[in-house]
C-alpha cells in the first residue's frame, strides 16, 4: 500500500470511527522515517479537518490510538486476506474476462466508498448460500494462512465443492 492510499484510507475510516488502529505490512515507503512524522501526527489527534479541493469534501486528519504497527503477515492473518482481497480487485479490474470476474466488477463499486471498500449488509446475511459459501471460503483461507498453505492452489475445485454442499445440506443458523 502506498503512503497516500493509506492516509486516503484512514482519513476516511476517521470520518466514521473516533480513534483508529493501523496494523500494515512492513514496506519500505511506509516506514521510512519522513513518512513516520505525516502519520505519527494523526496519534492522539481528535479535531476533524476537512479540504473542499476540487469541489468536493474530503477528510485530511484522524486519530490514531498509536504509531502505524508493522507487522508480518504469516504472523497476522487480517494481513493476508487483506492481500487476498486487494489481489482480487487488482485481478478484476485489470481486464479480466471471467464470469467471476464479470461478477466481482459489478459488486465492487457497490459496495466501494473514497478510500474503502464496505460490505453491503446483504452480503454478510448468513440465511444467504451464498454468504454461507463466502464465510466457509474465508475460514478455509484463514486455516490455509494459519498454516502456510497456499491460498490459491486447489480453491476452485473447494469453492464448487462447498457450494454443491450447501445446496444439498443448507446450514441450519440456531
Amino acid at each position: 500500500m502506498t503512503n497516500t492510499a493509506l492516509f486516503t484510507l484512514l482519513a476516511n475510516w476517521g470520518t466514521e470511527f473516533a480513534e483508529l488502529t493501523a496494523i500494515c505490512d512492513p514496506s519500505k515507503p511506509l516506514q521510512d522515517g519522513h513518512n513516520n512524522i505525516l502519520f505519527d501526527s494523526m496519534v492522539g489527534r481528535e479535531d476533524r479537518i476537512y479540504s473542499d479541493a476540487f469541489g468536493k469534501k474530503h477528510p485530511i486528519t484522524f486519530n490514531l490510538s498509536g504509531p502505524i504497527q508493522f507487522m508480518d503477515s504469516k504472523a497476522t492473518h487480517g494481513i493476508q486476506v487483506a492481500d487476498a482481497v486487494a489481489a482480487a480487485a487488482v485481478h478484476v479490474f485489470s481486464g479480466a474476462d471471467d464470469d467471476q470476474a464479470k461478477a466481482w466488477r459489478a459488486v465492487l463499486p457497490q459496495v466501494a466508498r473514497y478510500g474503502s471498500i464496505v460490505p453491503d449488509l446483504d452480503h454478510i446475511n448468513l440465511k444467504d448460500r451464498r454468504v454461507q459459501r463466502n464465510a466457509v471460503v474465508l475460514l478455509e483461507l484463514h486455516e490455509r494462512a494459519t498454516s502456510g498453505t497456499s491460498l490459491t492452489d486447489g480453491m476452485p475445485d473447494y469453492v464448487r465443492l462447498v457450494t454443491e454442499r450447501l445446496a444439498t445440506h443448507p446450514m441450519r443458523l440456531v
